[in-house]
């Protein structure tokens, strides 16, 4: 499961550490969008009065962007942390929560 979890942002990697990194990578996709036609709204309507999205992207770039001005070891240059702590450096929302306002559940 630790390897599913931290592939699951490098995309061509974890769809050939097999089926848990794969269906890892794929259902936190659906989170932000990406393969959302897999879900119906009815399954939709059941999971999000279950688990509310309470800005799902901005809560988990915000913690980052903590983190990162923290330590910024934890942020290394082109990784995810370094990369939204430059967008959120040069502006208010990052491309991540952009994206995740766009997509079919938004933000």
């Amino acid at each position: 499961m630790w390897e599913a979890i931290a592939l699951h942002t490098s995309p061509g990697i974890a769809e050939r550490r097999g089926p848990l990194a794969y269906l890892t990578r794929g259902g936190i996709g659906i989170d932000f969008g990406r393969g959302s036609a897999a879900v119906t709204d009815e399954q939709a309507a059941i999971v999000f009065d279950t688990y509310p999205r309470l800005q799902m992207a901005t809560s988990l770039v915000d913690d980052i962007v903590a983190q990162a001005r923290a330590n910024p070891a934890k942020a290394p240059r082109y990784s995810i942390a370094g990369e939204l702590l430059r967008e959120r450096s040069a502006s208010p929302t990052s491309e991540l929560e952009r994206e995740t306002d766009a997509a079919r559940w938004g933000n």
